[in-house]
């Protein structure tokens, strides 16, 4: 049995049934026929690093660890640093499946720099700082067919250079197909994983555009080739097609500290420079002002660039910024009750008593006598396990998923409520799609409601193997035979405590060009 988990980052349900309807996508609709078929729920907080990490873990983000694009440095902190694989907490399907005695790839999939050494092959995906630490083994690099750093990105998004990042996009597209050819076919592996990201990073910028309709075309392709090879194997296979969130446009940018402010539950420093900053910043001295200031010269983009790298003047703008405008250095994380850091809404308690308040002012506040909260997640009810304890309290479902609560520009306005900064016009989605097909599988039957954590466990059971007791999945309801009764301990232990995470800048400056952090 051979079994590969293709991913495709960010797409969406809708937009792709768009697409099969205005281009030729004979891929997608060979597995509506042949496969089984469902939407999927992605992680509470729809983002690639909780999401991804649950695919390879099989367990909630509260036994994994990762929930966002950074971590708290501890459960109480105020304090958050760039997330890497060395956070990740929770057994990996190579664990799993190396110690049955299977030989596993690992190719694009995010959040896994720097890479572990198994037995097989691995390549990082997003966010890779370096071709130091992002592939395992070293004789990867004499095999591949394209060199080892054409496999991330170049250019990063600044605002203002669309059509360069596109380029850029379509470049890294071409590099990751041919190496997941390459991969296919001259590598040796048991179960194989490949993640494609720009089916989520040229929708943030272009939707309904398009290159976007170009790129999904590319994935019928990619998928195209993968079947046909499968399919040449004198043995069975099971495909796995996934993505770990969906995607759709997107209206305005919520400044969620700014409300929170207004009701009360976070309070600035009492400092002159903050009260300085504070009374400029209500007159119109803001960050986002000078941001689009900057649009309008034209020069938003060579500015943007400048602060993503290490440069001198590059210092001295961000320097400046601390110095004259408003930001988060400046809520007094003491005396406030909690705070916002996230692009998804996700709320901090300093002080836990007040959470039932604060979920029922959330969700009667108003802007221009309209809800900017539908529905709130507690950490107590979405997540279980050792790590839960780092994840955000809150988590707010805004209408439709149409309203980001800006990270990079958290106290950039005096406004709740703005239209969405930064020229991105779409975000994602809690919805995306999976696909299962090969011969384990009965087409067109129910997966059975699946999630992320399924994966995994869909993995091993079409393969026979006991099920992890650690997963928190269980197999697709599609499959003609499961080993799902069979559950077996694994000793693996997995402690934080001697893990050292990294703050790279080149992570940093790819984190915050697609507004993932400040």
């Amino acid at each position: 049995m051979k079994v590969v988990v293709l991913g495709f980052d960010g797409m969406d349900p809708t937009f792709l049934n768009k697409a099969k309807s205005h281009r030729d996508l004979p891929a997608f609709d060979r597995l509506d026929d042949t496969g089984a078929y469902s939407t999927i729920d992605s992680s509470v907080i729809p983002i690639s690093p909780a999401a991804w990490s649950s695919v390879l873990t099989g367990t909630n983000p509260g036994k994994h660890g990762i929930y966002d694009f950074v971590t708290r440095t501890d459960a109480e902190s105020t304090e958050f640093d760039v997330v890497s694989a060395a956070d990740r907490c929770a057994p990996a399907m190579w664990d799993y499946l190396n110690e049955l005695g299977y030989r596993v790839g690992v190719v694009g999939v995010p959040v896994t720099y720097p890479v572990d050494e198994f037995d097989g092959f691995v390549v990082s995906g997003f966010p890779t700082p370096n071709v130091e630490g992002s592939y395992a083994p070293e004789s990867l690099a004499e095999q591949s067919p394209v060199d080892m750093d054409e496999l991330h990105p170049d250019v990063l998004y600044t605002g203002t250079n669309r059509d360069a990042f596109i380029d850029d996009q379509f470049r890294l597209w071409d590099a990751v197909e041919r190496f997941h050819e390459f991969a296919l076919t001259d590598l040796d592996w048991d179960v194989y994983t490949c993640v494609f990201k720009g089916t989520d990073d040229i929708a943030h910028v272009c939707w309904d555009e398009e290159p976007l309709y170009e790129v999904y075309e590319r994935a019928d392709r990619v998928l195209d080739n993968t079947i046909s090879y499968l399919e040449s194997l004198e043995e069975e296979y099971l495909l796995i097609v996934t993505s770990d969130h969906g995607f759709g446009p997107v209206d305005k940018t919520l400044f969620l500290n700014n409300a929170l402010i207004d009701m009360g539950y976070v309070d600035l420093k009492r400092s002159v420079g903050t009260r300085l900053r504070s009374a400029l910043h209500s007159r119109g001295g803001n960050l986002l002002n000078a941001y689009r200031l900057l649009s309008k010269l034209g020069v938003a983009g060579e500015v943007l660039s400048l602060s993503y790298g290490d440069s001198r003047l590059g210092s001295t703008l961000e320097w400046l910024r601390e110095k004259l405008l408003l930001g988060t250095e400046d809520i007094d994380y003491d005396r406030s009750d909690c705070f916002s850091m996230g692009n998804f809404g996700q709320i901090f308690l300093q002080d836990e008593s007040v959470q039932d308040e604060l979920v029922d002012d959330l969700l009667g506040y108003r802007v221009d006598g309209e809800p900017i909260i539908d529905r709130i997640y507690t950490a107590t009810e979405e997540f279980h396990g050792d790590e839960a304890d780092r994840a955000p309290d809150l988590m707010l479902e805004t209408p439709g998923y149409r309203y980001v609560t800006s990270r990079g520009f958290a106290l950039g306005t005096d406004s709740i409520l703005t239209d969405h900064v930064l020229q991105r016009t779409a975000d994602h989605k809690p919805t995306g799609v999976v696909f299962a097909a090969g011969d384990p599988v009965e087409p067109s039957t129910e997966l059975g409601g699946p999630t992320l954590e399924d994966i995994l466990p869909t993995v091993m059971s079409a393969l026979g193997e006991p099920l992890p007791a650690f997963v928190d999945g269980s197999p697709f309801g599609c499959l003609t035979e499961s080993g799902a009764s069979t559950v077996r301990q694994f000793d693996f232990t997995t402690d934080r405590s001697d893990r050292d995470g990294y703050a790279d800048e080149k992570v940093k400056d790819q984190l915050e060009s697609l507004g993932y952090t400040s």
